[in-house]
This record gives C-alpha cells, structure tokens and sequence, in this order.
C-alpha cells in the first residue's frame, strides 16, 4: 500500500494527480513495462475510489503515455 500524508484532507483532483505522478515515475524507471494496475487495483493500493485511480489512468492516457 501507498499512503498519502494526510490524505483525509485531499481532494480527488489533487490524489488522481498525485496517482498519475507517481505512475509516470514508475513508467519512467521501467518498473512499469508492459502493463498497468488495473483501476481496482490501483484504488486498492492508493486506498482511494474506484472513479479517482480511473481519472488518474485517464490522464495518462491523454498524454499519449498509456493506451
């Protein structure tokens, strides 16, 4: 599990933004190949809902970095 500092104070926008972050980083490393978490997975290890680790996928997508 990933916890966020003070995470009962963050907003959805700011935790997809901060799931996003950290998964280019992962990307970036090679820790990240060829696939992703799937969404439940990803709220599951950033203990968030189902609807921010999607936007957080969602973004990346929008950057071209995942398809």
């Amino acid at each position: 599990m990933v916890y966020l500092a003070g995470k009962s104070e963050v907003s959805p926008r700011k935790r997809s933004l901060w799931i996003a972050e950290d998964l280019r980083r992962r990307i970036a490393e090679g820790e990240l190949v060829r696939k992703v978490p799937s969404e439940r997975e990803l709220a599951e290890r950033y203990e968030v809902n189902f609807k921010t680790a999607a936007k957080a996928i969602g973004m990346l997508v929008d950057e071209g970095l995942l398809y």
